[in-house]
């Protein structure tokens, strides 16, 4: 191994040194020593000096060593989990000490539902933590507290603490932010990644993420300023186009996210994601065979898995918009079939837990209820405490308040257990459905506010909201609350259905007809049995032959 050292500034070559050996751990101790010696590194005295050879903090077995590398590759390039957790036990049986082995192979175990058997060598990288490096025992400790001991409070204050004693430690702000993003703590978030910003500035891709932040946050001017910063950064990255055209959705800008998409397409004509994007916003313009066109033309440049799960993605919320729920069914299956082909199990099934609703609306209950069973079955503790949200996904489709009713204390257990408060909005929505459905309209729109004040860029609420205004007889705010929807997504036939029942009891018939026209015009070719295609048409019916 030839190692060269540079002066970063300058770029001049400080010094050059070629190591051989049979060793790769003994290769790198001399590395290890020469750099500290080039560096001008001062010699240490007391606990501080502890300098223990490579073989000491990972593994003196070369064989144990090999294994573990090739079960890495294995999951970061094959996504071969079931592969890799069968190489790391080859690889933990040749060195039992081997900490961080140990902890991979816990990590996959509990990623492909086999939590009992994370137990065993999560213990064993816990009894030699001090092969690891001290800032990479956190990461072990949380994860021993949450699986072993069940105990999610001190598995996130584990983490927590990381970033408290490490503040210039970026990977602990990294881990930091998914307690945050469980937790719901969009400020925190966006204080974490400014300090990985601060940190480093050379990290550009935290602007993205920042910017998608803000947009969450409903924050549209700020999103703006951080994606077209980094697009002024990087004009060569298409991605950042992307995210702008959804900011410039959300702002009602619907022509100018089109041509963000086109600009993205000029950069990475074969991109499945750019496509993909394309066919929505056509799709959101009205421009069906458009949209049909540029999926299609997607599904052909997919390559991967992970793509083709993204299509038919897309193709599902396509024929859901269009009322075709048994062709939304097919992209929907096809989708989790794909994603079960690269996801851990534990990913998996708890994807399949939030599709089953769908199979409400296409009106195939028992399979939905078969689904979420299914999976209830395949998750183990303490994961299997999330089956109810499939449970509560099912009872909203179908309209039960009593059973949402019922099944809100296990979804609030969820978030007390996990502090899963990312749920919050959920319950919100939920609270406000049982209300709505039992006809008490001003503790509906309680709850509906209480949903966009957690979830501000959901332009499903807005309707939501009209609706419940519409049946209170207060018109002229239940338009505006529509009228904002529909800035957003002017062919969203449920959208223009409200509208025009609001125009019916304004006593406004031709705008009413203009919009069951248009909520028709997307239902053209609905399914027969598609229940809101067919109230939309006798219901115009009605306005006509009352004209």
């Amino acid at each position: 191994m030839t190692v060269s050292l540079y002066d970063a500034r300058r770029g001049r070559l400080i010094q050059e040194h070629t190591f051989s050996g049979t060793d790769v751990f003994v290769l790198a101790d001399e590395i290890s020593l020469q750099l500290r010696e080039d560096l001008e590194v001062p010699e240490m005295s007391g606990e501080t000096a502890q300098d223990l050879p490579v073989s000491e903090l990972i593994t003196a077995s070369s064989s144990a060593y090999r294994h573990y590398v090739e079960a890495v590759e294995g999951v970061w390039v094959r996504r071969d989990f079931v592969g890799a957790s069968a190489i790391l036990e080859r690889a933990t049986a040749a060195d039992p000490t081997y900490a961080d082995a140990q902890y991979s192979l816990a990590q996959i175990y509990y990623l492909t539902n086999r939590t009992a058997e994370a137990v065993g060598p999560l213990q064993a990288a816990m009894e030699h933590l001090y092969r690891l490096p001290e800032r990479a025992r956190f990461q072990v400790k949380s994860d021993y507290y949450f699986i072993v001991r069940q105990d999610v409070g001190r598995a996130m204050a584990s983490l927590d603490m990381w970033a408290d004693l490490f503040p210039d430690d970026i990977v602990a702000y990294q881990a930091r932010i998914q307690i945050q993003l469980v937790r719901d703590d969009k400020a925190g978030m966006l204080a974490s990644l400014r300090k990985i910003l601060e940190l480093d500035p050379a990290q550009r891709d935290v602007l993205l993420q920042i910017g998608s932040l803000h947009e969450a946050m409903g924050d549209y001017d700020a999103a703006l300023e951080s994606f077209q910063t980094y697009a002024d950064e990087v004009p060569e990255n298409h991605q950042v186009l992307t995210q702008l055209a959804g900011v410039a959705r959300l702002m009602g800008n619907l022509e100018e996210a089109r041509d963000f998409f086109d600009r993205a397409v000029l950069l990475a004509p074969s991109d499945v994601g750019v496509m993909v994007g394309m066919g929505t916003a056509e799709r959101t313009l009205g421009r069906f065979d458009e949209a049909l066109r540029q999926y299609d033309a997607a599904m052909a440049a997919a390559g991967t898995p992970e793509e083709r799960a993204q299509v038919h993605s897309a193709l599902a919320a396509y024929s859901e918009t269009r009322g075709q729920m048994g062709r939304a069914i097919e992209h929907l299956e096809q989708r989790l079939a794909e994603e079960a082909s690269y996801m851990p199990g534990l990913i998996a099934v708890q994807m399949r837990l939030g599709a089953a609703s769908t199979y409400v609306e296409a009106g195939r209950e028992a399979d939905a209820f078969a689904m979420v069973e299914g999976a209830r079955a395949e998750l183990p503790p303490p994961f299997d405490a999330l089956a109810p949200i499939g449970d509560l996904g099912i009872h909203l489709a179908r309209n039960d308040a009593d059973a949402v009713e019922a099944t809100l204390p296990a979804i609030e257990a969820i978030i007390t257990n996990f502090q899963y408060e990312i749920l919050r909005p959920r319950i919100a929505y939920a609270q406000g459905r049982i209300h709505e459905l039992r006809g008490e309209f001003r503790e509906a729109i309680a709850a509906y506010d209480e949903e966009r004040r957690l979830s501000p860029s959901d332009m499903a609420i807005p309707r939501q909201l009209g609706r419940c205004y519409r049946e209170l007889g207060e018109y002229d705010r239940a338009l505006a609350l529509l009228q904002e929807s529909l800035q957003v997504s002017p062919y969203q036939p449920r959208t223009n259905y409200e509208m025009a029942l609001t125009y019916e009891a304004m006593g406004r018939m031709e705008d009413a007809r203009t919009h069951l026209e248009r909520a028709l015009e997307v239902w053209a070719e609905a399914d027969p049995g598609y229940e809101p295609a067919a109230e939309a048409r006798e219901k115009l019916a009605e306005l006509t032959s009352g004209s």
